[in-house]
C-alpha cells in the first residue's frame, strides 16, 4: 500500500513570515498517520491550515477538513492564486498547490513524488523441478504443482526449436509424446530454459532440480 511521506516542513515562497513555512501539526487527538498528514503555518501556534490524505493512490489536499482553521485559507487551487479555488482538490506529483482566500495569497508549493511511497512487491523465490519417463514406446512428461508457474519446454535432439511448449500454472502438468523417437535426446527445459530432466539412449537419465533466489 501507498503511503504518505512528506517532510516535516515544507517552504510555500510567501513573503510573509507567518505563512513562509508549513510544519507537521499532528496531534494526539489528530494525528498523522501513514496516509493523513497535517500541516500548519509557522506563525499559526499549532492549528492545522491543510490536510493532505492518501486515498486508493489518490492525494488530496484539504483546507476545509476537520481540525482546520475557519479563517486561513479558504481556498486551494492547482492553477494559481485567486483561480478555480476549491476547499479540497487532487493532486499528483510535478502539480503546483496555491493556498490563498479571496484576497490574500499565502504561498504556494510543489508536490514532490517523494513525497508518496509504494513499497516493492516482493518475489518469492522460483523453484522449477519436472521428470520425463519412459512408458514404452511413449514418454510421459511431469511438471508438479509445487513448481513455479511458466512455460516449460520438451526438446528433441532432432530440432532447435521445442517439439511441445508446455503452459504451466499452479496445478500439476502432464501429458504423453506418442510413439516418440527413442533414437533421440529429449530434454525437459525450465521456463528459464534449464535442464531439469533427460532421456537419451539408451534411457540412460539426468535429473536436475533448479531454485533461483
Amino acid at each position: 500500500m501507498s503511503t504518505l511521506t512528506t517532510p516535516s516542513s515544507i517552504a510555500t515562497g510567501s513573503s510573509d513570515p507567518y505563512w513562509a513555512t508549513l510544519v507537521s501539526s499532528g496531534t494526539t487527538s489528530n494525528p498523522d498517520t501513514t496516509t493523513k498528514k497535517h500541516y500548519a503555518a509557522t506563525g499559526s501556534g499549532g492549528p492545522t491550515d491543510v490536510v493532505f490524505e492518501l486515498n486508493n493512490g489518490i492525494i488530496t489536499v484539504d483546507v476545509n477538513a476537520p481540525f482546520t482553521g475557519t479563517d486561513w485559507p479558504d481556498f486551494v487551487s492547482k492553477d494559481g492564486f485567486q483561480i478555480n479555488g476549491a476547499s479540497s482538490i487532487t493532486v499528483t506529483p510535478g502539480d503546483t498547490i496555491y493556498l490563498f482566500n479571496q484576497v490574500t495569497q499565502f504561498g504556494s508549493f510543489v508536490w514532490d513524488a517523494t513525497w508518496t511511497s509504494t513499497p516493492p512487491v516482493l518475489q518469492g523465490a522460483s523453484s522449477y523441478s519436472g521428470t520425463l519417463t519412459v512408458d514404452g514406446i511413449n514418454l510421459d512428461y511431469e511438471i508438479p504443482a509445487t513448481s513455479s508457474a511458466g512455460t516449460y519446454m520438451l526438446m528433441s535432439s532432432a530440432s532447435a526449436t521445442p517439439h511441445l511448449n508446455i503452459v504451466h500454472g499452479s496445478t500439476l502438468s502432464s501429458g504423453v509424446v506418442p510413439n516418440f523417437d527413442q533414437t533421440k535426446i529429449w530434454t525437459l527445459l525450465s521456463p528459464t530454459e534449464d535442464e531439469l530432466d533427460r532421456i537419451s539412449p539408451p534411457q540412460t537419465r539426468k535429473k536436475v532440480s533448479c531454485n533461483f533466489w
